[in-house]
């Protein structure tokens, strides 16, 4: 309501100045979206420090499938309201393969946008309430369960089947060189290393990204001495998988057949570097077809679907069977995790194995 300039500028200077004071004081003037919110989060230097490699990439994944469900929201409209709102649209789509959006999936994108809000809160100063998660009932109930292993039977079934398709791809493509034709070339090199990835990764109970996070250079023969003093080939590697810090590196070790197909990939990339990856191709979408032309992809007890997750589980619960004397601190410590997640997640070997284990005797007491 000044009449004059220089009256209008002194009013406007200290406006200026109180609002720069209340911006020094943590004062959050205009609100921001949603979506700036989870930029600045995802650059934060704090969050890339306190999680691995693996973890960072699997908010930059989330952020990419909810991205669309908060365009223009601003932080304010993110109330538990609007993240049952979110639930329910999931909840009605499918993922990239067509199945149903599972509940376990659903709680982890809450999860995420909850995480945001309250990073939000105590690192931007926003004058939110971070929203309760909704409940979870119904539709929405969380059922903890590991993915599905495979069988001895079916693990055979599996490799056998995996093995032939690359020596049919072989055959196949040394006909396509005698009799050139305009059809597409088969890629005989990515069957084969389908057939050794799997193995291997069975062979080490390696995560799937700690499988893809392999070079030549973190691989190396080793032999263990077992208890009853013999030498078992192994390869031992380094992989850098969802436990990793700062790029550290964890130890392993593949055992069974896995050894064999490591040095049957090598001999088939001699002319590799010591820094090349082991495994060149994304293998999901092959190792699903191959599950489904075997009508094993869905298991029809729990409804789940196997993928290449599975190949650990198999890899540990092979283990409990063969060696079922093995000491669970020996084997969480080979597959990198805890003895209560083998308990809860890993340990699927059919009940009658252990029943049978407690209804047999000891040597010693068969022979009294």
């Amino acid at each position: 309501m000044e009449t004059s300039i220089r009256g209008a500028s002194k009013v406007a200077e200290d406006w200026y100045f109180e609002l720069k004071t209340r911006v020094r004081q943590g004062d959050q003037l205009h609100e921001p979206l949603f979506s700036d919110i989870v930029r600045e989060f995802l650059v934060d230097p704090s969050i890339k420090g306190a999680v691995s490699e693996g973890q960072h990439d699997n908010y930059l994944k989330k952020w990419s499938v909810l991205a669309p469900l908060f365009r223009d929201v601003r932080v304010s409209a993110v109330t538990l309201d609007k993240l049952e709102d979110i639930r329910n649209t999931r909840a009605a789509g499918t993922n990239r393969y067509g199945a149903p959006i599972t509940a376990n999936t659903i709680d982890k994108d809450i999860t995420f946008i909850r995480q945001i809000l309250r990073w939000g809160v105590e690192r931007k100063s926003l004058a939110i309430t971070v929203p309760p998660a909704p409940k979870r009932k119904g539709r929405f109930e969380v059922v903890k369960h590991g993915r599905p292993t495979f069988s001895l039977k079916q693990w055979r079934t599996v490799t056998l089947a995996a093995r032939k398709r690359a020596q049919d791809a072989e055959k196949k493509r040394e006909a396509q060189e005698r009799t050139p034709t305009r059809g597409r070339k088969i890629d005989v090199e990515k069957a084969w290393e389908l057939y050794y990835f799997i193995v291997f990764a069975c062979g080490g109970a390696l995560r799937t990204g700690e499988a893809y996070s392999l070079r030549w250079m973190d691989c190396s023969e080793a032999v263990l001495n077992t208890p009853d003093n013999t030498d078992e080939d192994a390869v031992h590697v380094l992989v850098l998988g969802k436990h990793s810090r700062g790029g550290q590196r964890e130890n392993g070790w593949v055992l069974m057949g896995g050894v064999d197909a490591f040095h049957q990939l090598r001999k088939r990339r001699e002319a590799d570097s010591p820094d090349d990856k082991l495994f060149r191709y994304n293998h999901e979408p092959g190792f699903r077809e191959l599950l489904k032309s075997l009508d094993l992809y869905t298991d029809p007890s729990s409804g789940m679907t196997r993928n290449t997750k599975s190949l650990r589980v198999t890899g540990i619960n092979l283990r409990l069977i063969k060696n079922p004397g093995v000491s669970l601190n020996d084997l969480r410590k080979w597959c990198r995790t805890s003895i209560v997640q083998i308990q809860h997640f890993y340990d699927q070997a059919h009940p009658e194995t252990s029943a049978a284990r407690v209804a047999g005797r000891s040597q010693s007491a068969k022979t009294q």
